[in-house]
């Protein structure tokens, strides 16, 4: 798949906003929740599609180095969660 489809290209993008409010804005408070709220939907998101549900295209097949890939990107968003949670 491509790095240019837009269910990579959102999400990246939208990580890269709200880390440079963090970085620049000097209310760190409203991007500190942002960064919260997103690394929140990430996970749930990363735990979500990979549940068979009958409305989710499984494209690519699931096999087990996709569930890893699932596995590593959930997995990146717990220190993102713990640092937020405790900066809040």
């Amino acid at each position: 798949m491509a790095l240019t489809r837009p269910e990579y290209t959102f999400p990246s993008l939208a990580w890269l906003l709200i880390f440079l409010a963090w970085l620049l804005l000097p209310n760190h408070d409203f991007s500190v929740r942002l960064l919260l709220g997103w690394s929140a939907i990430s996970l749930a998101g990363a735990i979500v599609t990979i549940l068979p549900l009958p409305f989710l295209p499984f494209r690519p097949e699931q096999s087990v180095s996709h569930y890893g890939v699932h596995a590593l990107y959930a997995a990146t968003q717990l220190p993102v969660l713990w640092s937020t949670w405790r900066m809040r």
